[in-house]
């Protein structure tokens, strides 16, 4: 056999460049496949249906707010932006076009730009993609990652051509950076948080193109603002608002830290820190023979995406770590790009290992729990598609019986005019077709600083104001109740009167004109106080508080860095019982009601009615762990609050007397029965003399039992005042559940036997014996303690 030529190929060389050329073809094909699997995951062919509750009604008041018109940074202050559908994935049917068209786009930049990440050399890293979107739980860590995957991909253009990072700038890579730059740019109109990872990557991006090329860097910056205000106005938004609503940013991002921050485990934000720093180091190291402007860029950048990453997930340290750690999960995506090998095995692990750690704190991760999500995910996925395919009758009809779902749950009555609840479940609005007309800041928990304060009240005071407002006290995290919303309460009291309570809601209406009720600042009187000083409340009636207190150097420093630790407010009452709150410095700076001590809608209807409430404060303490984060001096200002009573709120919280003879009290004398009184003006019951309070009204509140054989649901509670010349009033008692008493009588019937009576004794003439006696339509009975009314 003659020798073979130089550079022959043999038979066996022939077979094994087939094969490698075949394995080409299939690493196209999957890492192909792999970035169209992603953008289908993230686009939400199946969404989210409302729901009652705080997080579902702000989700859909979004999607309210677009259909009717209303300017975010003007009419609505909040974190989202227009688009936020795009990240709640909520349905409404004025708005899924919307949705549906700005979520392609976006999922189409998202899946384009981070598979460019493994192309060429990496492509079998790209099939991990798709895993990474379904297990990756919170939804803000593939907005939080994006911009660096971007500018990843224009270092790699813009690197040497003999670098190993160099990626030569085809069409189709034009394309692809086209397109995330179109996804960036409607980022900040998402959630206009985003902007604080946007503006300075998008930043970085613009320093390594103008090194290469100052036109495409210029093109950047045109496309990003393009893209930004096309959407914009796609919104149905006026230009000129655009730049309002990233200044109304300013007060939701700047508050955030103090007013949100909630703490956990101090292990799991070291955990992150260490991994975060190590993966740094590694970039580093597969960076350090780059040119030194873009490889410095690319490790600003990811270091600065961990920062902002950490501070999302551990300042309000509960499920929202999963977007620190779902962050983490896809920057270690983009080091395994470029990385050499036992490095990026490396940083997988340890982003692995650690995003897993701070995970578990709060959900139960494990093998069958991610391998459930992955299915769960895909199949709805799926599903989805193939319900579009098919037509949308199916989503409208699941929104219309959501809506039915929330109505049933939370109720509200057929009011004229327009609609405003208080605090949070604004879905109970809209599932109830009644007219929203919300406040700028229309969750109260988010209006946490005096700005945001401000624009809440000045609502209630301006044109647009609700002729209806629904009210309750509903703090989070133990928040002291009444800071929510502080400065709207007086606003409420002095324009609004009462008109109802049901479900817990006080119902107040927009009044005329000024009822008088304000605050008495000619009579204000302030004092400097020191930390964990037990302040003395020597004011009788309500009263309204600012402290005025500021951090530290140091404390300025913590906070812009992490987070400072928890304020608390200790407050002692009349009967010196003493209560601790979460307490926000900044809405403590604007003032709020500290006396009486309110946590429901009833204490409220009490303060309107001019009733002095038991549980008023006598003192008050700031309790911190840490007073070195702020300074020494606290200024305290103390205002007592005219309250001009009204008399709806009396004829709502008071029981008024009946000069009519209820059924069943008629004929014999009544049997006794068993029976207590607890309660009386808020003190323990003693003796038998009683008086009413300054308001001319007297509160009992106790249990009283039927006899065995007679169903309680069959009988009401009753309070009947006899005058010396034998003049009789009756007072109806309300029902309060018991299990208490039905348990020790072990009796289900007896589960709502107790009854709260607030009497208005201002018609009564003269001392009066006062009964208590439980009747039905046919007979009654008496409790045996005769109360004697002075």
């Amino acid at each position: 056999m003659e020798p073979q030529p130089v550079g022959t190929p043999t038979l066996k060389n022939t077979a094994t460049g087939e094969r490698a050329h075949a394995l080409r073809i299939a690493s196209y094909a999957l890492w192909l496949l792999s970035i169209v699997a992603t953008a289908l995951l993230l686009i939400p062919f199946s969404p989210e249906m409302p729901t009652p509750g705080l997080d579902p009604s702000w989700r859909l008041a979004l999607n309210v707010a677009i259909a009717k018109g209303l300017v975010f940074g003007r009419d609505l202050i909040f974190t989202f932006g227009p688009l936020g559908s795009v990240y709640t994935t909520v349905y409404s049917p004025e708005t899924n076009a919307l949705t549906m068209s700005a979520s392609v786009v976006y999922a189409i930049g998202f899946a384009s730009i981070f598979g460019l990440a493994a192309y060429p050399r990496r492509l079998l890293i790209g099939v991990a993609l798709p895993l990474l979107v379904t297990v990756s739980i919170s939804r803000d860590s593939y907005f939080i990652a994006m911009p660096l995957l971007l500018l990843l991909g224009i270092v790699r253009i813009c690197s040497l051509e003999n670098s190993a990072l160099h990626l030569r700038a085809t069409p189709t890579v034009k394309v692809v950076l086209v397109l995330a730059t179109i996804a960036l740019g409607m980022t900040p109109i998402i959630k206009g948080s985003f902007i604080g990872v946007v503006i300075p990557i998008a930043g970085l991006s613009f320093v390594v193109l103008a090194r290469k090329n100052f036109r495409a860097a210029v093109a950047f910056v045109v496309l990003l603002v393009v893209s930004l205000s096309g959407w914009w106005i796609a919104c149905g938004q006026p230009i000129d608002a655009l730049p309002k609503f990233f200044i109304a940013q300013s007060p939701i991002i700047s508050g955030y830290t103090e007013a949100m921050s909630y703490n956990a485990s101090t292990i799991d934000p070291i955990r992150y820190v260490v991994a975060s720093a190590f993966i740094c180091v590694i970039s580093w190291g597969a960076l350090r023979k780059e040119e030194r402007i873009p490889a410095y860029a690319l490790i600003a950048g990811t270091a600065w995406t961990f920062f902002v990453a950490f501070k999302s997930g551990f300042v309000r340290h509960d499920g929202h770590v999963c977007i620190a750690a779902g962050t983490m999960l896809f920057i270690a995506f983009a080091v395994t790009c470029f990385a050499p090998k036992t490095w990026s095995l490396a940083a997988s692990v340890i982003s692995i290992v650690v995003a897993v750690s701070v995970v578990r704190a709060v959900l139960p991760v494990d093998w069958p729990f991610l391998v459930q999500r992955v299915e769960t995910i895909s199949a709805s996925t799926a599903n989805g598609i193939r319900l579009r395919l098919k037509n949308d009758s199916e989503l409208q009809q699941a929104y219309v019986d959501s809506l039915a779902a929330i109505r049933k749950s939370g109720p509200l009555p057929n009011v004229s005019g327009t609609v405003d609840v208080y605090p949070v479940d604004l879905a109970a609005i809209f599932a109830n077709g009644l007219a929203w007309s919300g406040r700028p800041v229309f969750q109260s928990y988010s209006a946490y600083t005096p700005a945001l304060l401000k624009l809440n009240a000045d609502h209630l005071l301006g044109a647009a104001a609700p002729q209806n407002v629904f009210f309750t006290f509903g703090p989070i995290d133990h928040r002291l109740p009444t800071l929510d919303d502080s400065t709207s309460i007086i606003a409420l009291l002095s324009h609004y009167r009462v008109a109802g309570y049901e479900d817990s809601y006080v119902h107040f209406v927009k009044s005329a004109s000024a009822n008088g009720t304000r605050l008495a600042d000619q009579l204000a009187h302030s004092e400097e106080i020191q930390w964990g000083q037990d302040v003395a409340i020597r004011e009788k009636g309500p009263l309204w508080i600012s402290i005025d207190m500021r951090r530290s150097l140091l404390g300025r420093a913590a906070e812009a860095l992490f987070k400072l630790p928890l304020m608390e407010i200790d407050l002692t009452l009349a009967d010196g019982t003493v209560v601790r709150h979460r307490y926000v410095p900044e809405i403590g700076r604007a003032g709020f009601i500290i006396s009486p001590y309110m946590t429901t809608g009833m204490n409220l209807v009490d303060l309107a009615a001019g009733i002095p409430d038991a549980q008023s404060v006598k003192s008050f303490r700031l309790v911190t762990r840490s007073p070195m984060f702020w300074r020494q001096e606290i200024k305290v200002t103390m205002t007592p609050i005219e309250i001009s009573p009204q008399k709806d709120a009396r004829a709502t919280i008071l029981a008024m007397p009946q000069a009519s003879q209820p059924a069943g009290l008629e004929g014999q004398p009544l049997r006794e029965t068993q029976c207590a009184i607890d309660l009386i003006n808020g003190a323990s019951y003693q003796g038998s003399t009683v008086r009413a309070t300054s308001a001319s009204t007297l509160s009992v509140m106790g249990w009283i039992a039927t006899p065995d054989g007679k169903l309680a649901s069959d009988f009401r509670a009753w309070f009947v005042s006899t005058s010396d010349s034998g003049k009789k009033r009756y007072f109806p008692a309300k029902r309060l559940p018991r299990p208490d008493v039905a348990k020790a009588f072990n009796r289900s019937d007896l589960v709502d036997s107790g009854y709260m009576a607030t009497l208005d004794t201002s018609t009564l003439e003269g001392p009066q014996t006062l009964e208590l006696v439980t009747a039905s339509k046919t007979e009654a009975f008496r409790c045996p303690s005769v109360l004697m009314l002075q």
